[in-house]
């Protein structure tokens, strides 16, 4: 039996659909990959740049210095379980 990603991050179809559309808005460029410099201008630029450097190293865990659909869809799954 093939496990579905979305069950094993407890995420319903749903909100996985909501989480790729929002990356996928994100990620101007389209490769699979969200830079500091797309998140920033997602982010209108209302944050300090540093600190969006800083938010894409936390969510990097291949140390690529981006942050992967499979990255983004851990933590957003980690944010929703810890509200």
């Amino acid at each position: 039996m093939v496990r579905c990603p979305n069950a094993a991050l407890g995420l319903s179809q749903d909100q996985l659909d909501k989480i790729k559309a929002e990356f996928a808005e994100i990620d101007e460029d389209g490769d699979g990959q969200i830079t500091a410099e797309e998140l920033w201008k997602y982010l209108d630029g209302i944050v300090d740049f540093d600190d969006v450097e800083a938010v894409v190293k936390a969510q990097d865990k291949d140390g690529d210095g981006s942050v992967s659909l499979e990255e983004f869809l851990a933590n957003e799954a980690a944010n929703i379980k810890a509200a």
